[in-house]
């Protein structure tokens, strides 16, 4: 399989790709699907929640593979809703695992315009979508009072703890507008304990598939 730094190719058990990374012994994505997982936490319980909007705007905190935000490309172009997408990433992956990745037919072609897309550069990937990448660590004081919805997707609590302080998850929900949706894969309890203690109402809902439980969260 292809690797570079440290990262490994896997694919997952819906022919999706994700990736292991040694540093954090952890794997971007569910090896129960990649794609089902995406869909499930990000769009299914976090974007469609904005089917009546004609405009949103989304943080991500982990682009990693780049899977979040080539679904919320589809899905804005196909529902007609304009989007800016702002996504922060500290370790880009090379054309060397980026050339290998497969999630399925739609998204494929659309894999390397994303990751060869200049950073702090807004890019269009279609009539509805809008992307900037930011390669810099969260949190970024210049964008409070911002973003509709917050994709959180940096690895686990266990193994990336940093991204779970409360420095950062508070960074989160000052950048969020009133009303904002804060959805994560992740279902710990302090981290959900945490949120509320920073203004959202958090919810614990039924995970992806072979996952029980994924948090979501609502700024009141």
């Amino acid at each position: 399989m292809p690797h570079s730094a440290n990262i490994a190719l896997r694919q997952t058990a819906d022919g999706s790709s994700t990736l292991f990374s040694q540093r954090y012994n952890s794997f971007y994505h569910s090896t129960h699907g990649a794609l089902q997982e995406s869909l499930h936490v990000f769009i299914e319980n976090g974007l469609n929640r904005f089917q009546n909007h004609n405009a949103i705007q989304i943080l991500e905190i982990g682009i990693g593979t780049g899977l979040n935000a080539l679904l919320t490309m589809e899905w804005c172009n196909r529902h007609n809703i304009k989007a800016v997408y702002i996504g922060y990433e500290t370790q880009p992956l090379d054309e060397e695992l980026y050339a290998y990745l497969h999630f399925n037919e739609s998204l494929n072609p659309w894999i390397e315009p994303f990751h060869k897309a200049n950073w702090y550069t807004q890019v269009p990937l279609g009539p509805f979508f809008t992307f900037e990448k930011r390669m810099a660590p969260w949190p970024d004081a210049q964008n409070k009072d911002r973003f509709d919805l917050v994709y959180f997707d940096a690895f686990g609590p266990d193994a990336q703890p940093e991204m779970w302080e409360s420095q950062v998850l508070s960074a989160c929900v000052e950048a969020m507008s009133q009303g904002a949706v804060w959805v994560t894969y992740s279902s710990k309890g302090a981290v959900r304990r945490n949120l509320e203690t920073f203004g959202l109402k958090m919810e614990k809902l039924a995970g992806p598939p072979h996952k029980r439980h994924m948090l979501r969260g609502i700024k009141q």
